[in-house]
């Protein structure tokens, strides 16, 4: 999958949509704790997986 063409006709918002990327993932980041509650089993399809993995999210600062 190709988010944004790669040719001289590019997304006129590529750049407005990785800078939101840029601020977005860093504050979610902060924001949050993830630990993984079940690491599931190791699959492999076409690349080796995890299937079954659970990931527990809190909001930091609430449970701590």
């Amino acid at each position: 999958m190709m988010t944004f063409a790669l040719d001289k006709r590019q997304c006129p918002g590529q750049s407005l949509g990785i800078s939101e990327l840029h601020s977005t993932i860093p504050n979610i980041l902060a924001d949050y704790k993830f630990e993984v509650e079940e690491e599931g089993q190791l699959e492999f399809s076409t690349t080796l997986r995890f299937t079954g993995a659970k990931l527990k999210v809190s909001k930091v600062g609430m449970d701590d």
